[in-house]
């Protein structure tokens, strides 16, 4: 079957959607300016987008920005092409600098599902950790880390389909209070922590992977707590995650984009 015309309204949207991804954040003028579409259409076009949950923003003087449904939109793609195109080279690296074990995970139905990871090949890991394993919101630093930094109504979503039986009832997360400190200040300081907890005789810390201003997932460090302390592991491992973490999104962003690492049209 030929098409032989296309549905302009869709097309304008679908087009929409690409660039505030591209741009991170954008407002109605600047959508209008860089698609040529008329304000009032652009607007009625984000307006429409947001209602049915693929933008957001947080007041109506912010920029929309893609939301959580978006993300289930494009469930049907293999997140495993871009890990192992991207972050599995990146994470063997990190296995050469970092000898302590690093797992890259991304957020799926509730968890955070580890998509890669050095505890195999690690020397001073106490767990053999495999890909597939499903690590808790409100317990691990992974969790804790995306939590702080998605987007506040990709937050509300996660924290409303959470499994609230499955933490610990004398867990401070479960006060909405505490949890909103505990990811506030994960924000300021820009990493989450796990001191013991979820895994006894282990602590970690875990930075986010931005592709722009769009998280994709979460990358970790996991030590032996008799073994070294939180200072120490900040100070010789903080700078070197956080890098790593930049790089892995900056070629997450070429890859989505079309383009090879080094700039390159694929």
């Amino acid at each position: 079957m030929t098409v032989t015309h296309s549905v302009k309204s869709l097309a304008k949207g679908l087009s929409i959607l690409e660039e505030v991804g591209r741009l991170g954040k954008a407002s109605a003028g600047q959508i209008a300016e860089i698609t040529s579409i008329p304000r009032p259409t652009a607007y009625r076009l984000l307006e429409t987008l947001s209602e049915l949950g693929y933008l957001q923003r947080d007041g109506l003087r912010d920029g929309y920005r893609l939301a959580l449904r978006v993300r289930a939109l494009a469930s049907g793609c293999r997140d495993d092409d871009w890990i192992t195109e991207i972050a599995e080279p990146y994470l063997k690296q990190i296995s050469k600098e970092v000898v302590w074990p690093c797992d890259l995970a991304t957020y799926q139905h509730g968890a955070m599902i580890i998509r890669t990871t050095t505890h195999r090949s690690s020397p001073l890991s106490l767990e053999r950790i495999s890909v597939g394993r499903a690590l808790p919101m409100l317990t691990t630093a992974t969790g804790r880390t995306y939590l702080a930094f998605c987007g506040e109504s990709e937050l509300n979503a996660i924290c409303d389909a959470l499994d609230w039986n499955e933490v610990p009832e004398r867990d401070d997360m479960r006060q909405p209070l505490l949890l909103s400190r505990e990811l506030e200040a994960t924000r300021k300081r820009g990493y989450g922590i796990r001191i013991l907890g979820a895994q006894p005789k282990t602590s970690s810390i875990a930075v986010p992977v931005m592709a722009g201003e769009i998280l994709v997932a979460c990358l970790n460090i996991n030590w032996i707590d008799s073994a070294a302390d939180l200072t120490t592991i900040v100070n010789r491992h903080l700078q070197f995650l956080k890098a790593t973490a930049q790089r892995i999104g900056n070629a997450y962003v070429q890859l989505s984009s079309g383009t090879s690492r080094d700039g390159d049209k694929s």
